[in-house]
């Protein structure tokens, strides 16, 4: 009697135990064919797109126009269902004076009322992500959306973060250029989180934002020393997704340094094709070994140098076909990074060489949040590190080329001094990038033959409130490029 009780005992404990988590299988990706050729002359237009994070509602009224939202809708639902680690978090915001709200009970109803619509009108058009969008009620409903009463007070804004992960703070030595013992043990600790979360969702991506440091080469040392120690915990091609950023506007004075993640669809992420000069359009099929069964999609970013992230584009299992005319195009080699949320990345990354018979020209519009706001500025800090990898990259490739930054001001003279202000940042963080002193860069430029041009604004005649925010409150970076078969 008393050996069964045992064995019913240790059966009982065994059976109580979690099971084991099970290796990944391994995923392997090979291209059928590895070259391409594009057409003589080709010439191609390519908007990069920062999208707003709010949406504004009408006084005292808390309905929607759905045609309205379609396009911001679109582009949250997308990154929630490619981003399975990723939450949206909706907040309602009122304004007493212009929704004319004298009880804070009404107003926060009408704020709650204003998140319920959005939250309705995204499940609807994306139910599978329902159980990872959320309506928040335990903050300030009547925050200010600028530092004083505006139009803007009557919105909902969109929070997205990551379930597995938490920002941390690094802090260095008072007396000597080194970082505190803790980072050792900080970075040990999220390293293996950072990876997963890279490895199964495409558009999240990291910044290690430094407060109180120079915003010079060497405050960018800094953080530079952060990022290698990260990476050599991690697979070397997640590099690229995290982005360095001092940001010269803030007003701590003792350092630190934070490692977040951030949505690339705010940072500047690609939008859309404006053209192709001639028409091209090409096929490469892959084909995908290691697991029995296939998700129904995988997505592939298309990398150049190791620095820039072209595109993500979503491959269906169906077909297992990449579209070459749906991306940015350019005469080099693409790293190509297959990612699946269910079996993470591919064990290494095909690599897709893109030929040119002779002369190629480009010109890729940025559009980046502007880095002095406060609430902007994560956004616009990893936006202009995209951009500084997009132009040394293009440097690479391109025979000459031409950068034109555009930044409004209540004048043109005021626009040229704010143009100036964030054309500081962005060659900083080009400094870092290709490793070169402060001094050297106007030689850096002149050996690539990229001239560079501040420009004000063209005068924007349309009266939509958003559209003018936008404008007002982003950097506009053009660069335009050409080259010949090397």
């Amino acid at each position: 009697m008393r050996y069964f009780m045992y064995i019913t005992f240790a059966v009982s404990i065994l059976m109580a135990r979690p099971p084991e988590s099970q290796p990944l299988p391994k995923i392997f990706v090979t291209l059928e064919s590895g070259a391409i050729q594009i057409p003589s002359s080709f010439s191609q237009g390519v908007n990069f797109l920062s999208a707003r994070n709010f949406f504004l509602f009408e006084p005292s009224k808390a309905d929607i126009d759905t045609e309205q939202l379609e396009s911001l809708i679109g582009k949250y639902g997308n990154y929630l269902v490619r981003n399975p680690d990723a939450i949206l978090t909706l907040k309602g915001f009122y304004s007493s004076k212009i929704d004319d709200i004298l009880s804070p009970r009404i107003g926060m109803e009408l704020a709650k009322k204003r998140a319920d619509a959005l939250f309705r009108a995204i499940v609807l058009k994306f139910p599978s992500i329902g159980d990872r969008v959320f309506v928040s009620d335990d903050h300030n409903f009547e925050t200010t959306f600028l530092d004083s009463v505006s139009p803007f007070d009557m919105r909902v804004e969109f929070e997205i973060f990551s379930k597995k992960y938490h920002n941390r703070k690094f802090y260095p030595k008072q007396r000597a250029p080194y970082w505190r013992e803790s980072y050792k043990n900080i970075i040990k600790n999220i390293a293996p989180d950072l990876e997963q979360i890279f490895s199964s969702n495409p558009d999240i991506d990291a910044l290690i934002i430094g407060n109180g440091f120079s915003p010079d080469r060497k405050g960018y040392q800094w953080l530079e020393f952060l990022k290698k120690r990260i990476c050599e915990r991690m697979d070397e091609r997640f590099s690229q997704r995290i982005a360095l950023y001092i940001n010269p506007f803030s007003k701590q004075k003792t350092p630190s340094a934070e490692l977040i993640l951030i949505p690339s669809i705010n940072c500047g992420g690609m939008n859309e094709i404006l053209w192709s000069k001639p028409n091209f359009s090409s096929t490469v099929t892959c084909s995908i070994d290691g697991i029995q069964t296939l998700p129904n999609k995988f997505y592939c970013s298309f990398n150049i140098f190791d620095k820039f992230r072209a595109k993500i584009d979503c491959i269906n299992s169906s077909s297992l076909n990449i579209e070459i005319g749906d991306i940015p195009i350019l005469p080099t080699d693409l790293r190509l990074d297959f990612i699946s949320s269910e079996f993470g990345i591919a064990q290494k990354s095909p690599i897709l060489t893109i030929q040119s018979t002779d002369s190629f020209s480009g010109v890729w519009n940025f559009t980046i949040w502007k880095p002095e706001l406060k609430r902007f500025s994560t956004f616009g800090g990893a936006g202009m590190w995209n951009v500084a990898n997009a132009i040394y990259s293009l440097s690479k490739i391109a025979d000459r080329g031409k950068i034109t930054m555009i930044a409004n001001g209540s004048n043109d003279s005021l626009a040229l001094v704010d143009a100036q202000k964030f054309w500081d940042i962005l060659t900083t963080q080009i400094c870092s990038i290709s490793d070169t002193k402060r001094d050297k860069l106007g030689s850096w430029f002149e050996k690539n033959n990229f001239e560079v041009e501040l420009s004000p604004p063209v005068k924007n005649n349309d009266e939509s409130l958003e559209i003018n925010f936008v404008d007002s409150n982003s950097i506009k970076i053009i660069i335009q490029f050409l080259g010949n078969k090397k």
